[in-house]
């Protein structure tokens, strides 16, 4: 049995030798890297600039979306941005006599109460705080396209009716 091995393994190494197949190593030794060509694969020459506008689109137009909804900003987004501004209301104004600037209590549709200030954002279109007046948060919303005006929406304090 071990003879009959040993014959096969001598057969197929003189086999390899007649042949010019040797193991991967030592070929992949002898063979040389193909030549590396000048010219670029992928030929420039008659395409458009994929940075320029294409001929015939308005610029006004590609930035025109079907849904008004921002994207999503940069920043950190903030707590009462995950509602819509129709849900929340104005529950309190906060005043100080310290000079502090105003505050307003706003509550979200779960029943939970937020502390926003002038210059925080608000709702699901990065709406944000311009002013807190007298019963009032004025908020901002960026317009929905380049050309398109911003919205401004207006809270107004909520006052429960007692019985």
């Amino acid at each position: 049995m071990m003879r009959l091995a040993m014959t096969r393994l001598a057969l197929v190494i003189r086999l390899a030798l007649v042949t010019g197949m040797t193991g991967f190593a030592a070929n992949a030794a002898a063979t040389e890297p193909p030549p590396r060509s000048e010219e670029p694969p992928y030929r420039l020459a008659g395409k458009r600039d994929p940075f320029q506008t294409p001929a015939g689109v308005e610029k006004s137009r590609m930035n025109e979306t079907a849904d008004p909804t921002p994207t999503t900003p940069a920043r950190p987004r903030e707590p009462l941005e995950a509602f819509q501004l129709d849900s929340l209301k104005l529950v309190a104004i906060l005043r100080s006599n310290a000079g502090w600037p105003p505050a307003a209590m706003v509550q979200d549709p779960q029943g939970k109460g937020h502390l926003v200030r002038q210059g925080f954002h608000i709702g699901t279109r990065e709406g944000e705080v311009l002013e807190i007046g007298d019963g009032v948060v004025t908020i901002r919303e960026p317009p929905p396209s380049l050309e398109g005006a911003p919205r401004i929406i207006t809270l107004r304090l909520h006052e429960e009716k007692t019985p």
